[in-house]
């Protein structure tokens, strides 16, 4: 059996074809600026309220996990309080624990945020432990008084409370406290995560702006450049200087950069310069465009061209309940079918093969996420309210991900914070933001990853 909504009576033709049908295991979602800048954005923030978790970017971690890797860390010289570090980690999961129980007992409630906070190329949020540590250190001053028993247990004794035994009806003030403490956590759980594969995260062919300055000042660049004769010009060496800044964009190691630049400065040619000005925004562009397309297709997911030319792409789903049903139904009909030239339509089947159909796991206080791009998995926080905007957003983003899209975010290791830097691309675009939607740049890339054919019922 199998229990459907659709947006055009067509699809019930497509959908009978379909039965049949990031640690350094990727698990989506889990994204060089001048040191007095960042330094300067840094303290700024040490006494700004947290922003809600954006997208899916955090991962929580456990004691257990988070040990290891800060041991290591310590022993590089990366971290200065891995100590102090773990008892966030640990004092994080019991915070979870606690609002989770509190949650399930209708004690608590999420709330949207009052706006989405975007981070962009030019206001990047930073992830650098001084910043942690302090806002930390802030808010263990401010452990309500009514909290001060749980928050001494361990997280196993927190989970055999009884109702009785359990805290009731939490004031404003140990609300405010568990929902600092978890986004201090989560901040935390960023940072260690990352920490292993931050060599693999450098700022060089990772980081995005200075080739997006060598974009928006190329046409000025190349006008300066006609009239040059001498190499060492004041306008050949700021060309220089910019396309060497953006040079490891898009190339499989900064070395070719050395030695196109070292090629450069032996042949001393204007034209030769310009010509590699070229390249390397050429380079540049296809890594940036590739931020924007699907990665990987998807088998289960069909497309088909409607009577009035319209297209019509089919995305099979497991019916866990009628509750995520709904969510998942508002989530696309919100987020994905903006467009009047495409309808993205979710079938839900009760009876299914799970290599056929997108499956939900629901687990209490889990990060929602995807298990791949292109991937058929997606778990939920079980105690979520999917009926707010933040989290429809994020569900929106997810299916966005079992689509084939990548994330249009970036973030990378930057050593003179030293700490990891993140910004969108696009915040008008959903896999980059909340507050974004589809694009016709994602209609695109649906159209051509997922040929359609005209519906038939014979």
């Amino acid at each position: 059996m199998r229990r459907f909504t659709f947006h055009h009576t067509l699809s019930i033709a497509l959908g009978l074809t379909l039965l049949g049908l990031s640690s350094l295991e990727f698990v989506v979602g889990c994204g060089p600026t001048a040191p007095d800048v960042a330094e300067a954005v840094v303290s700024v923030s040490l006494t700004a309220p947290l922003h809600t978790p954006h997208l899916s970017e955090i991962s929580y971690l456990s004691s257990a996990s988070a040990f290891p890797v800060l041991n290591s860390a310590a022993r590089e010289g990366t971290v200065s309080k891995p100590k102090i570090l773990a008892e966030i980690v640990e004092t994080g999961s019991r915070c979870l624990a606690i609002s989770n129980r509190l949650t399930t007992d209708k004690q608590m409630t999420d709330s949207d945020p009052a706006t989405f906070h975007d981070f962009t190329p030019e206001n990047p949020r930073f992830f650098v432990e001084a910043d942690i540590l302090q806002r930390f250190q802030l808010n263990s001053k401010a452990v309500p008084t009514e909290l001060n028993a749980i928050m001494a247990l361990s997280i196993p004794e927190i989970e055999k409370l009884t109702s009785q035994q359990f805290v009731k009806i939490p004031t404003k003030t140990a609300k405010e406290f568990l929902t600092q403490c978890k986004a201090i956590y989560s901040e935390a759980s960023r940072f260690i995560s990352n920490l292993p594969i931050k060599a693999a995260m450098g700022a060089a062919t990772r980081d995005i702006r200075p080739w997006l300055k060598l974009r928006a000042e190329q046409q000025h660049l190349f006008s300066d450049l006609i009239n040059q004769i001498a190499f060492d010009s004041p306008a050949a060496i700021h060309a220089r200087e910019l396309a060497f800044d953006a040079c490891s964009l898009g190339v499989t190691t900064e070395h070719v950069c050395d030695l196109e630049i070292q090629q450069l400065i032996e042949n001393q040619s204007i034209e030769g310069l310009v010509n590699w000005v070229h390249t390397v925004l050429l380079r540049g562009e296809k890594k940036y465009q590739s931020l924007f397309q699907i990665s990987v297709k998807n088998p289960i997911i069909a497309a088909a061209i409607n009577a009035d030319n319209t297209t019509l792409l089919t995305i099979p789903f497991a019916d866990v309940s009628e509750t995520l049903t709904n969510s998942v139904s508002r989530s696309i009909a919100t987020y994905w079918n903006k467009l009047e030239t495409l309808t993205v339509n979710p079938l839900f089947y009760d009876t299914f093969k799970q290599s056929a159909v997108i499956n939900f796991t629901s687990i209490p206080g889990a990060l929602t996420k995807t298990s791949a791009i292109g991937g058929n998995q997606i778990t939920l926080d079980k105690n979520a309210d999917h009926s707010l905007k933040i989290n429809q957003a994020t569900l929106a983003h997810e299916i966005g991900h079992t689509m084939g899209f990548v994330d249009c975010y970036v973030e990378f290791w930057d050593s003179t914070l030293p700490g990891f830097v993140y910004y969108n691309l696009d915040q008008t675009n959903l896999m980059c933001s909340l507050s974004g939607h589809i694009q016709e740049i994602h209609k695109r890339a649906l159209t051509q990853t997922y040929p359609a054919k005209p519906i038939s019922f014979w």
